[in-house]
């Protein structure tokens, strides 16, 4: 949603006579994304040079609105970020706010990316890296799915379901181009790659759930 909104800002500003006359040469972005700040130089410079893939060749995450947020750039003057500090009393943040939490009460459009959610066993929360990958046989139970198409692979979460393993009960994210579905169990193979985490290949699906490995 940080994202759109500066996407749909651009698009606004498209229409203005004073953008279609050149009378503006410059367009300031207020945002208190720091998610969109930190990382525009990156999706302009590195990412879209590196077919939308980190150093270690994982996928960036939510390619199709960077690349879109870049093509609306293209297409005005120069376009510049600034960090607002948010809930401090800015008057145009705290009007963005109070919208974005109307519109979350009563959504009325389709979703950005279709996402498949089921709850999880395990009382950890999701912590990035909690599980080492180690190239290991694991059992892990899928808790969401989300397709990254530009990538054509998934972005999964899921929680380590083997009884004798020492992550047990972990929670953690991976990427998949093997199609797992939640709330499914797989005997898996991880990869190696701590900066790249993702399932190297899928043993088996676990239908006999007093199975271990």
């Amino acid at each position: 949603m940080e994202l759109m909104a500066c996407i749909l800002g651009l698009k606004e500003a498209q229409k203005l006579e004073e953008i279609k006359s050149g009378a503006i040469n410059c367009i300031a972005i207020c945002t208190d994304s720091q998610y969109v700040k930190d990382n525009i130089d990156r999706a302009i410079y590195v990412w879209s040079k590196r077919s939308w893939k980190s150093e270690s060749g994982s996928p960036i995450l939510n390619t199709s609105l960077w690349k879109d947020l870049i093509r609306k750039m293209k297409k005005l003057p120069p376009v510049e970020f600034e960090k607002v500090k948010a809930h401090s009393g800015n008057e145009d943040n705290e009007a963005a706010n109070r919208l974005a939490r109307q519109a979350a009460e009563r959504p009325a459009q389709k979703p950005l990316y279709n996402q498949i959610v089921r709850r999880k066993s395990s009382k950890e929360i999701t912590q990035r890296g909690s599980v080492e990958m180690l190239g290991q046989r694991i059992r892990i139970k899928i808790i969401s799915s989300q397709y990254l198409s530009g990538h054509k692979e998934s972005q999964i979460r899921y929680e380590v379901t083997s009884p004798k393993s020492k992550y047990y009960g972990k929670v953690d994210i991976l990427f998949s181009k093997i199609t797992l579905r939640p709330p499914h169990e797989y005997l898996v193979v991880l990869g190696k790659d701590m900066k790249y985490p993702k399932v190297e290949r899928v043993i088996r699906e676990i239908e006999n759930k007093s199975a271990e490995c």
